[in-house]
């Protein structure tokens, strides 16, 4: 959406929606895996909004801007939601695999095997931001100033907006905390057009 009212206010913004969906039925009954678990995921709908605007307001070239976005965190260390929810990875040893499997894992005594633990469909908190700006523009002869105030967070709202991954063996390390929303900043700054 762009739209240009009257007096000056733009609005301008938008709306995203999809999910994800993977299906390797198909490769994984090809090559002898004893289990199609998870072989198939749908993910939820996943909506992110965002929008901006500016209004110059009624005194002498003093403009007000804004913008709000609502988004889903993101994982650390590179791991991802994909669509599909949070995700706990295990990282199985040989030495725990082996009495169950009968023999090493096939890429020797000393690999690992990474096995997810959670199925798709638990999501994390969604963050909401606000942020806000005020700039004043002085005019000298063929000069131009622009003062500005930036508020971000102007709600200093402090969502996690990265989680870790790995599940250990004592259940240390899954879903802590890695980042936090930043909380409310304010900054000067000016703008010299010559």
């Amino acid at each position: 959406m762009n739209s240009r009212l009257a007096n000056g206010f733009l609005l301008q913004g938008g709306l995203s929606v999809g999910r994800r969906m993977t299906d390797n039925c198909d490769v994984v009954a090809k090559i002898d895996n004893p289990s199609q678990y998870l072989c198939k995921q749908v993910g939820n709908w996943l909506p992110q909004i965002k929008f901006l605007g500016t209004y110059p307001l009624p005194w002498q070239d003093i403009q007000l801007s804004g913008t709000f976005q609502r988004t889903i965190p993101e994982p650390a260390g590179g791991a991802r939601f994909n669509g599909m929810g949070l995700s706990a990875v295990y990282t199985a040893t040989n030495a725990v695999v082996r009495p169950s499997l009968g023999r090493n894992l096939s890429a020797g005594a000393n690999a690992n095997a990474s096995v997810e633990l959670l199925g798709p469909g638990l999501f994390p908190d969604t963050t909401y931001q606000f942020d806000l700006r005020l700039a004043k523009t002085i005019r000298i002869r063929a000069s131009r100033i622009q003062g500005q105030v930036d508020v971000y967070n102007v709600l200093n709202a402090n969502p996690v907006m990265r989680y870790s991954t790995a599940y250990g063996t004592n259940g240390s390390g899954w879903f802590i905390p890695q980042a936090l929303m930043p909380g409310r900043i304010v900054r000067f700054g000016a703008q010299v057009s010559f």
